[in-house]
């Protein structure tokens, strides 16, 4: 939970919640961007759905999501289609839009900011749900941190939407939203994932065997992605040469049961548990295994990084990966087998990585967070310098 400090006068709120991680990464780096080109601003940082729903209902949808799309993915795809569905969405966002409601509207009568930034569907609906029944009339922005405009992004009384991809404006006029509010950005990533890396020097520094080509595997934030303990028993036995190093992220009981795999392992394999060097990881990598969150394959991009994406989480992911795909960047199984006969054949025909590369850097926003803070700055807050 991220914890705020209650002022008189906030300049930007940004308003996120902890489900996948993803939403609390885009707000913490949207926060660092304006603190470093915009000083004078006060900008804070809520958990919407910790603050104005309470934890112990918030700690229950967080595990009702994360065993949905663990346990029961094709249950999550139906839910996440029919909650965008035209005919019976509405029904579901009026639900939706009453989540916290009653504690948001005191909270922006007595904390007004210059500016309401939604990184998370439910807050941008509550937001928009206040403005049209008049009980503020706050400008408001969202920024859409997948590859599709789903219906519970979209409100009629927002300003500003900041999206990640030009398929993703080009959905949201299709929906009914004038282009003049929609802008281009990329999803907020910390920059330092498009600096250049001397390869070499960062494996001496990161602990790994020189001039081995590396593949990082990456795990769900909260352990909700399957097949991990499949995928690092078959590249334990890879008949190339390789090296692998494997984070866990928060899910340290799988740290442990991969253990045993890494220590029979024919390659070097390193198990790393969370990091907060992520950057340096992607930059020494490859190429990167692992699910499609928008986060997540926004920073790999911005690496230059090419995806071998498995098993993605119904709906928002599937979109993502259909974007990289389609792009040229990332290739996407469900079967672990055909992923490992992938991975041999790009390390054996290493021209296809060298073209997946360039696909990563075309698309990519390496200074997505200072262009979305220059966007909403310009957009709502140019006057605090009058």
């Amino acid at each position: 939970m991220v914890r705020i400090r209650l002022l008189s006068e906030i300049d930007v709120l940004l308003l996120t919640a902890c489900y996948g991680g993803g939403h609390i990464h885009a707000a913490r780096e949207l926060e660092a961007a304006f603190s470093i080109c915009y000083p004078q601003l006060r900008v804070e940082t809520m958990d919407f759905m910790a603050q104005m729903i309470g934890p112990w209902l918030d700690k229950r949808i967080q595990r009702t999501y994360i065993s949905l799309v663990k346990y029961a993915p094709s249950l999550y795809r139906d839910f996440y289609h029919l909650t965008d569905n035209s005919s019976i969405s509405p029904l579901w966002q009026r639900r939706i839009n009453r989540l916290g409601f009653t504690y948001m509207g005191r909270y922006l009568r007595s904390n007004p900011p210059q500016v309401m930034v939604s990184l998370y569907p439910v807050p941008a609906g509550v937001v928009d749900e206040l403005k049209g029944r008049g009980l503020h009339n706050i400008p408001s922005a969202t920024v859409i941190t997948d590859h599709v405009a789903h219906s519970q992004w979209v409100h009629p009384h927002t300003d500003l939407y900041l999206v990640p991809s030009p398929p993703v404006k080009e959905e949201l006029i299709k929906r009914g939203i004038a282009q003049d509010r929609i802008e281009v950005t990329g999803i907020p990533i910390n920059p330092a994932f498009g600096q250049q890396w001397n390869k070499r020097e960062l494996q001496r520094k990161l602990g790994l065997k020189e001039d081995l080509f590396t593949v990082l595997v990456l795990g769900g934030a909260f352990g909700n992605w399957g097949g991990m303990r499949r995928i690092c028993s078959r590249l334990a036995t890879f008949p190339l040469p390789i090296q692998v190093v494997i984070v866990t992220g928060k899910d340290f009981n799988m740290k442990e049961k991969l253990g045993p795999i890494a220590s029979k392992a024919r390659c070097p394999m390193y198990i790393q548990g969370f990091v907060d060097d992520m950057p340096a990881w992607m930059g020494v990598a490859d190429i990167l295994i692992s699910k499609a969150g928008g986060i997540t394959v926004s920073e790999a991009m911005a690496s230059a990084l090419p995806l071998l994406i498995y098993r993605p989480i119904p709906g928002q992911e599937e979109a993502n990966v259909r974007y990289l795909v389609e792009k040229g960047a990332a290739i996407a199984t469900d079967d672990v087998t055909q992923l490992i006969s992938e991975l041999e054949r790009i390390i054996r025909y290493p021209a296809e990585l060298t073209k997946m590369r360039q696909r990563a850097k075309e698309i990519a926003h390496t200074d997505s967070a200072r262009v979305a803070a220059k966007a909403l700055y310009e957009r709502f807050l140019t006057c605090k310098d009058d």
